[in-house]
């Protein structure tokens, strides 16, 4: 009798559920978070290369989306520079080759002599164009001028300033 109360108190525990060591693993996380970034894109059929430069980012995998801040975004046309984006925070949309930037934007135009300053702006990278809302300040060699709204082409060099437009000429 003793024996079989041992058999059976034996198999009994040695058929308990254990409690091991729990996995750490966790799922891959579809986020990247990242210090001091570097991003390169390119656009072949304009022979243009964009290296955006950040402080701060984050990448979503799946969205294929990123946003950085204190951002500062360059862009090439045959090695030479066409325009320089800075801004506070900027969301970049691969997919759909868009930039938005927000905070204290300003986009230099180093072939034109222009600086362009708004509170924010949107920027297609394939079709150059760039949007943003007013108050913008454009100030270059020859002239200053200030409007309500900016509409532009960086792959033209051209921008236009929307609503009522305060421009100033300077001697040279």
């Amino acid at each position: 009798m003793i024996v079989m109360f041992l058999s059976w108190w034996t198999a009994t525990v040695l058929n308990r559920p254990t409690a091991g060591p729990r996995s750490t693993k966790r799922p891959p996380s579809r986020f990247a978070e990242v210090s001091q970034g570097k991003l390169v894109g390119l656009v072949p059929e304009r022979e243009e290369e964009w290296t955006l430069t950040f402080r701060k980012g984050r990448y979503d995998s799946s969205e294929r989306k990123a946003w950085v801040a204190r951002a500062v975004c360059r862009v090439r046309r045959r090695g030479a520079v066409l325009a320089i984006f800075e801004a506070e925070r900027m969301t970049v949309r691969f997919d759909e080759k868009r930039m938005k930037m927000d905070g204290k934007v300003s986009v230099k135009m180093p072939r034109r002599g222009w600086t362009v300053q708004l509170p924010s702006a949107e920027w297609n990278w394939q079709t150059g164009d760039l949007t943003g809302p007013g108050p913008v300040k454009v100030e270059g060699s020859r002239l200053s001028a200030v409007g309500q709204g900016l509409i532009g082409n960086t792959s033209q060099m051209e921008i236009t300033l929307a609503g009522e437009v305060m421009l100033q000429w300077h001697r040279l």
